[in-house]
């Protein structure tokens, strides 16, 4: 199961990858030594709540980018910028936040189904806590796949597609009507059916009884579920599942036949 473990180790090494942090702190921003000078720049997780959805938990986090504001004792020469790096210190850590949301977007993050639901907002803040500190506050929920289901039995065995793309913004979208199953990547049968437009349609039609079609052996297989993050999740039968004989990771792949 994914859980909370993973979304706060994953985001730490994201922050720590990033050139203008130097520590990374989780859990309540008040059991941290802010009085330590060589922590910073410091990013600080906080997961304010976690919610149990249909394949998916969604969690809201709060990310703290801040840095140590430093004074010049020289005579202001410049009203505008001041005599200090706070404006430096916005912009680095305002940085440092757009990074991590990017690769939970579109990168690294996002292509191991951790995807932002929504824009996170980001509040500034300076001038807070014991030392001269600058800073954004960023909130976002994150969306990250449940492998935990009450279906996980000593009868059925998880097997999953990948994303399936349907694109609501084509005017002629892909359909989708067949399954293949793979064993490491290597075809091992096939599931036929007919042509469907998107996600929920596809999964009635995949265990339709009567079955659409002869070929259309998907319930021999097992049940299919939408999985929340675009999979397909079939929950298969021990016996359909051990007569592949797959000794590496068996897979579906959805497509137009």
């Amino acid at each position: 199961m994914v859980g909370f473990y993973t979304i706060i180790d994953t985001l730490k090494a994201e922050l720590n990858s990033s050139p203008f942090v130097n520590s990374v702190t989780e859990g309540s921003i008040f059991n941290v030594d802010l009085a330590k000078q060589t922590i910073f720049p410091l990013s600080h997780i906080m997961v304010n709540s976690a919610t149990f959805e249909e394949n998916v938990l969604r969690f809201n986090v709060s990310i703290i980018a801040m840095d140590i504001v430093d004074i010049s004792k020289d005579e202001t020469q410049d009203v505008f910028r001041g005599n200090d790096n706070e404006q430096d210190v916005l912009n680095t850590q305002l940085a440092v936040l757009q990074r991590v949301y990017e690769v939970m977007r579109r990168g690294t993050l996002y292509t191991e189904l951790f995807q932002v639901d929504g824009n996170p907002s980001c509040e500034p803040f300076t001038e807070r806590f014991e030392n001269l500190l600058a800073g954004w506050t960023m909130t976002f929920d994150v969306l990250v796949p449940n492998q935990m289901s009450i279906c996980d039995n000593v009868n059925t065995v998880s097997v999953y597609s990948q994303v399936v793309n349907f694109d609501p913004e084509n005017p002629v979208r892909p359909r989708y009507n067949s399954i293949q199953y793979l064993c490491d990547g290597e075809f091992l049968d096939a599931s036929y059916g007919t042509d469907e437009q998107n996600l929920t349609d596809l999964i009635d039609m995949f265990n339709a009884n009567p079955p659409v079609q002869e070929q259309a052996t998907f319930l021999d297989y097992g049940i299919c579920y939408d999985n929340g993050d675009g999979r397909v999740r079939m929950e298969m039968t021990l016996e359909a599942y051990n007569a592949f004989a797959c000794n590496g990771t068996l897979t579906l792949n959805v497509i137009r036949d």
